[in-house]
């Protein structure tokens, strides 16, 4: 393995999420976005944490909490699909 491959591994690792971190987050800060802003989707973090403050939007966050706990792992997989593809270009 040559040196441009071995320092494109070594980012990998460094940069990729982990399914298992962000299903804590999604279970302890789900409701407040937390597994959104880990993944880097803040935009839907931040709409999260502001509907979490309505009574109404409380119920919704945590019906959203539960349908993105379910599809987690094929999120993360895909994160980290799109890293591997953005350092091999």
């Amino acid at each position: 393995m040559d040196d441009k491959h071995l320092k494109t591994l070594i980012q990998f690792e460094s940069e990729k999420k982990s399914i298992a971190a962000a299903f804590f987050l999604a279970m302890y800060l789900g409701i407040f976005g937390g597994h959104d802003y880990y993944l880097g989707d803040v935009g839907k973090g931040i709409f999260k944490l502001v509907l979490t403050i309505t009574v109404i939007g409380l119920f919704i966050s945590l019906i959203w909490v539960l349908v993105d706990l379910i599809g987690m792992p094929s999120r993360v997989r895909e994160k980290n699909r799109v890293l591997a593809e953005r350092l091999c270009a």
